[in-house]
């Protein structure tokens, strides 16, 4: 299975390549690569990982990493990213905008920008 993570907090490329050394000593990590420019990390393992003991281990090689699981072998809740936290999914109101306020949608017939009223002949 391949594994797909990224990895936050790498101070340096030295840092990253002993991570990436370490993790490659480990008998279920197979092919670990991490790249300290875009701080993705993928490798493969014929056992299931679990995550918060990865993170474990890496922490106690480089104590500041977080890590978040981009697993395409992973599934997801709809409602959920790849953070962890659960997020809801808000659907506005039909008269609502993005400034959390109430708007009255009124349009008078017989009422033009001017604000003043015109009668129809």
């Amino acid at each position: 299975m391949k594994y797909k993570y990224k990895v936050n907090g790498l101070d340096c490329a030295n840092c990253t390549q002993k991570l990436e050394d370490a993790l490659n000593k480990k008998e279920e990590i197979n092919d670990c690569v991490i790249s300290f420019a875009t701080g993705m990390m993928t490798f493969e393992s014929n056992q299931e990982i679990n995550d918060n003991e990865l993170l474990c281990f890496m922490q106690s090689i480089e104590d500041e990493v977080t890590i978040d699981n981009l697993s395409t072998n992973k599934t997801h809740h709809h409602d959920e990213c790849s953070c962890g936290h659960h997020h809801e999914h808000k659907h506005h109101h039909h008269d609502e905008c993005g400034c959390g306020h109430h708007h009255e949608h009124e349009h008078h017939h017989d009422e033009c920008s001017c604000g003043h009223h015109h009668e129809h002949v």
